[in-house]
This record gives C-alpha cells, structure tokens and sequence, in this order.
C-alpha cells in the first residue's frame, strides 16, 4: 500500500502512469507474480524520482532464492525497453527484463542493467574472467579474482571491491556512456600529487565502460566523526588535504562555469518543489536569489573535486586519501564545501 505521502506524488504527477506500482512494494510482488511465482515480500533499497519524467526504484525481493531488481516508470511514449523474455536473468543468455503494464514499466531483474551493460558478464565467473584480462592484461593475478558490492545506483553506477583471497585488492567501477567519458578523462588529473593520496588507476575498458583502482586502506571520515569520542584533529588534516587539491594545476579537468552552477539549483529546486509543493513558493524564491548571487560571482578556474563530502574521504594514521574524482572540474573551491 502506498505511503500517504507517495500517494500524493502519484495524484500531482499523473504523467507517468506506473509511479503508483513502482512506489508500492506490495504493488511490484502482484504485477511479478505471474513472472516470479516464488517470490515473497519486497523492500525498497533505492529510489530515483525526477517529476514528469522517470522514477527508478531498486528492490530486494524475499523468497526465490532472493532477487534483486529495480523497476522503471515512464511517461507513454518515453524509450522503451526492448520487449524480451521473462525469465531468471542470465549473465550469458540476455534475459531478465519483464515490461509491465503495456510498456509503462519496464523491470531489470539482477545483473540486467539497461544502461550499464558490462553487470551481466561480471556475474559470470567465465566472462567475468575474459572481461579482467581485457582491463587489466598485465595482471593476471586479479584475472580469478571475487568481488563483493559496494554501492549499486540502477542505470547510473555499479562500484564492487575486488578480492584477492578475502584481501581487497581493488575498486570496480561500472559507468554509463555518458559519465564514463568524465570519469575516464578525469583518470590522471592528479596524478603525483604529494599531499594527499588518490587511488590509482590499475585498468579500464573504454567498450565496457570499466575503470579499476587500486584499493586504499583507511577508515572514512563519515565514520571517524561519528564517534562518540570523535578525532576532531584529522579534521585540520583533511582541509589541509582539500586546500592542496584546489592550489593543485590538474590538468585536462573541463570548466564548471557558473550558468551551470545556477541551472542546476534551479533544477534541483524545481524537482523540490514538486515532491514538497508546500516549501515551493519560499524554496524558489531563495534558489533564484542564490542563483543570482553565484551568476554575479567572479569567475575561478581552481581545481575542484567536485562531488566532495565525508564520504569521500579515508583517514589511515596521520594520512589522508581522497576517493572518486569522476566529477573533478575546474571552478569555485566554494563547490567543495557546500
């Protein structure tokens, strides 16, 4: 059944017409049952809502085994997904997508990935195994290796760690075409830097859309401030770390220019504003107000990491790394700190 509050997004966006399924978990089990008769109870693990023009919900289904899934609601006349068979996906064989309710939802069952492509063969150990030696062909000791998931966002990024034996030896990352080209061209702006660590790249496939990074040790910043006796010291560390970033003259980093800064607030207050239409009328105005502000800003050409926060970082004795560089640009240091 529908939460309140989701049952009033379904009544304010009547565009697309499965956001009533997707959104219910009770709603998913009964359109799949006719597909996946064992399964049991389902739970939301992940959601992606942009109004008007797609919703992606990430599912862990009970019984059967266990499955993962996420299912997509478009608008009528949206790109479909290709029509196809309903059964157990298949790392080899292509199946795994059931199109729901005439076309208005499409479902990707686990490792069928409509935009990130290469899922399917990292779930094959054979595949898997001719895929490493194509992103890694001078490391045949990662070739056998195992994975585990780190962080899966449907149809945008999959990051698995790569382990040697039950040491991790490596990061993963799957991309789609379009952040691929950031992420890969992003790969050795910071290369030699001294006063932070950054993980280096150990592979990639530009056909598969791989990146493979060394593994870093350490503990994420996130969790070392939530302590209840927390190291406030590596703090100055880590603004140390960030201060070097933004003096360092990376090289090949494309501009973040400042109507993109605003069009993105102003995007971002729009998709707010529809999910809250309460907050909408004070949520645009402050949005239009900073929007203006950044517009009249001067202009920087720093280094920037882009998509900075506690999660980004590892603290390892006095040592500090920082992770996942995709969004590094060149812009206002501001960006960083929010």
């Amino acid at each position: 059944m529908l939460s309140a509050p989701d049952a009033d997004i379904v009544r304010r966006d009547p565009g697309i017409p499965g956001l009533s399924i997707v959104l219910d978990p009770e709603a998913v089990i009964a359109a799949l049952r006719p597909c996946l008769p064992r399964a049991g109870t389902a739970r939301m693990t992940y959601v992606r809502y942009k109004p008007g023009r797609s919703c992606v919900v990430a599912y862990r289904l009970d019984g059967d085994g266990g499955l993962d899934l996420y299912a997509k609601a478009s608008p009528p006349g949206a790109p479909a997904e290709p029509r196809m068979s309903v059964e157990r996906s298949s790392a080899s064989d292509g199946t795994g997508r059931i199109i729901l309710g005439d076309g208005a939802i499409a479902v990707c069952v686990f490792p069928v990935d409509h935009k990130l492509k290469a899922l399917r063969r990292l779930a094959d150990a054979e595949l898997r195994r001719r895929m490493l030696r194509e992103v890694v062909p001078d490391r045949p000791d990662l070739w056998d290796g195992a994975f585990d998931e780190l962080r899966y966002l449907p149809e945008r990024r999959y990051v698995a760690r790569w382990l040697s034996g039950n040491r991790p030896v490596a990061v993963l990352k799957l991309h789609t075409e379009r952040e691929y080209a950031l992420a890969q061209r992003n790969v050795t702006a910071f290369r030699g830097h001294a006063s932070f660590r950054r993980a280096r790249c150990l592979g990639q496939s530009d056909r598969r859309r791989i990146l493979l990074h060394e593994w870093l040790p350490g503990r994420v910043l996130s969790e070392a401030v939530s302590d209840p006796d927390p190291d406030f010291g590596a703090l100055t560390s880590v603004g140390a770390a960030l201060a070097h970033l933004h003096a360092h003259d990376a090289t090949g980093l494309s501009p973040l220019q400042r109507d993109v800064e605003a069009a993105t607030l102003l995007g971002l207050s729009a998709n707010l504003g529809s999910i809250c239409p309460h907050l909408a009328e004070r949520l645009d105005r402050l949005v239009r107000r900073l929007a203006g502000e950044l517009m009249r800003a001067p202009r920087l050409n720093r280094a920037i990491h882009g998509d900075f926060s506690a999660g980004q970082v590892l603290i390892a004795g006095d040592g500090v790394a920082i992770l996942d560089f995709d969004r590094a640009a060149r812009g206002d240091p501001a960006a960083d700190i929010g």
